[in-house]
């Protein structure tokens, strides 16, 4: 789960203490890695959201020209999350039935028979507005709960957003070989984010390079500045890189054979150290590339200028590597230009590519079920 997404559910949880029904339905979502249900974010327009919280309107739909979520992305059970457009989050629901349909004239006629009412749309233009749509997923709501207003954090423009899906870790979990995955990329390229919000998503384990270097200088009594971080980083490197990895890898309890995340990436030797100690588990290098342009912009965001001193910091000893040589070994390489959000769905859908569900003997990419394209019609 994202970071905004992850501070949502937590207030969401907040404001439901008490419920007797959604204070335990919505722990339950959350907590279990093998949950069957899966969270979602809808946007709704007035005056369609205040009628679902006055339970006026009872049934929730969703038309487009093209395949997105929800369509056949929601099931009953799942847990959809209320906000107004362009304002806060204001009630929480779950989905009792869900009908999805091909548009023809045929299945036009048939939700217009049995929807209307239940839609809240016995205006005509509601009709008009969605004669364009080849695909609709319509949903009846149950446990309809307004809640205390919650702003969210979400800026893109997507009408709807899987926030969990409910498969989202067991594929990965249950791999009969597990996944490591390492990431690498230039300062400033977003990596670490990405990488947080990967171990999010997936629930996995997390140890950072840097966060044990850092561990070492504050062991020191020195200033974790980033001359002194990568000075100590040469002396671990010339102490063996096994050593260095594995005092790496001893951050957290891990066992070969576990899933993992680890960031910070900045040698060929580190990755080929690294897969001979996660054995069995497949190691999988993720770069994250950045443009010259952005590269810049995030620097000067950090107070920091494309000055000698910071081409210095670059072609130190601990960084030379990472442009030169760590693009070409690669297992993905990804724009750390685009969105946080795209890129945690291209990985995720990614490593699913590379996973075998135990049991089934087929990789399943759920995730790819997730649509990061704009909502056109509420």
């Amino acid at each position: 789960m994202l970071n905004w997404c992850a501070l949502l559910v937590d207030e969401v949880q907040a404001v439901v203490q008490g419920d007797p029904f959604w204070e335990s339905y919505l722990t339950q979502l959350v907590s279990q890695r093998y949950s069957p249900f899966a969270l979602h974010l809808a946007i709704l327009v007035e005056p369609y959201l205040q009628f679902i919280l006055d339970a006026r309107k009872t049934v929730e739909s969703r038309f487009s020209a093209r395949r997105r979520a929800p369509y056949e992305s929601v099931r009953r059970g799942d847990v959809v999350l209320l906000k107004r457009s362009g304002g806060p989050l204001l009630g929480i629901s779950q989905i009792a039935d869900v009908w999805f349909y091909r548009l023809d004239p045929k299945s036009w006629k048939t939700i217009r028979a049995e929807f209307t009412a239940a839609l809240c749309a016995q205006d005509p233009d509601f009709w008009k507005q969605r004669r364009h749509a080849s695909f609709a997923t319509l949903m009846r709501l149950q446990h309809v709960r307004s809640i205390t207003p919650i702003t969210c954090a979400k800026r893109d423009r997507r009408g709807w957003v899987i926030l969990q899906s409910p498969f989202d870790q067991l594929p990965l979990w249950e791999a009969t070989r597990p996944i490591v995955l390492a990431f690498a990329g230039r300062i400033a390229s977003g990596k670490s984010t990405l990488s947080k919000n990967v171990t999010r998503a997936l629930n996995w384990p997390y140890v950072s390079f840097g966060n044990y270097v850092r561990q070492v200088a504050r062991s020191q009594g020195l200033h974790c500045s980033r001359q002194v971080l990568q000075d100590i980083g040469a002396t671990l490197i010339d102490q063996g890189w096994e050593g260095f990895c594995r005092a790496v890898l001893s951050q957290i309890n891990w066992e070969p054979g576990e899933p993992l995340v680890i960031d910070g990436i900045r040698h060929v030797e580190a990755i080929d150290t690294l897969r001979q100690l996660v054995a069995p588990s497949k190691l999988l290098l993720v770069f994250v590339d950045i443009s010259e342009l952005e590269h810049e912009a995030r620097l000067r965001q950090r107070g920091l200028t494309k000055d000698e001193k910071l081409e210095r910091v670059e072609t130190h000893s601990t960084e030379a590597q990472v442009r030169a040589m760590l693009p070409g070994i690669a297992d993905l390489t990804v724009d750390g230009n685009q969105p946080i959000e795209r890129l945690l769905h291209q990985i995720l859908t990614w490593v699913k590519q590379h996973t075998v569900v135990a049991g089934t003997g087929c990789s399943e990419d759920v995730i790819g079920k997730a649509d990061r394209d704009t909502a056109t019609t509420q």
